[in-house]
């Protein structure tokens, strides 16, 4: 009874590591850098090694281990990754294009661009939208010289500016 006892302590120590570490990997890669970098390496490592080790064990009748439980966890981190990776990425196409109107309202009114995105506050903004919620390349970046606006899709490459002259979206990098 002790070992069994013994045996469920050390699994929910296992899983909570492993829950720790998905959560610490899930910031580093949505949170910090929106690169979902990670998450298409552990996606690999989950198809070519996880997925198949657990579908093998389910199949043997076996009881769920540590590294089924890893697999689901995993699973799991991967999934909430792409989400924010495409959460932030509508993000910035709807605060691109509350900025693209704000940019072309003060032209109208102005005639001429404005020098820097807080010139539009608080007359056409009440205040600059974050391009996406990460802790580097969150921010929208006005072009003076374009004049363009740009933000990461994809950092640090993949950079969607938006010409205002063209009126067009480019892809760089």
């Amino acid at each position: 009874m002790d070992d069994i006892k013994e045996v469920k302590k050390t699994t929910w120590k296992s899983l909570r590591s492993i829950v720790i570490t998905a959560a610490c990997l899930f910031i580093v890669d949505a949170v910090v850098f929106g690169w979902f970098v990670i998450a298409v390496a552990a996606s690999i490592v989950l198809v070519l090694w996880l997925i198949p080790s657990t579908l093998l064990a389910l199949i043997r009748g076996n009881v769920l281990t540590v590294r089924e439980m890893k697999t689901g966890v995993y699973l799991c981190m991967v999934a909430a990754i792409f989400a924010a990776y495409a959460g932030n990425n509508y993000l910035a196409k709807s605060g691109a294009d509350t900025v693209i109107a704000a940019v072309d309202k003060f032209k109208t009114d102005h005639h001429r661009y404005p020098e820097s995105l807080p010139e539009l506050v608080p007359k056409y903004l009440n205040s600059i939208p974050r391009a996406k919620y990460t802790v580097m390349y969150g921010e929208f970046i006005f072009l003076r010289g374009g004049p363009s606006l740009m933000y990461y899709e994809f950092p640090p490459f993949l950079r969607r500016v938006y010409r205002f002259d063209s009126q067009k979206w480019k892809t760089l990098d």
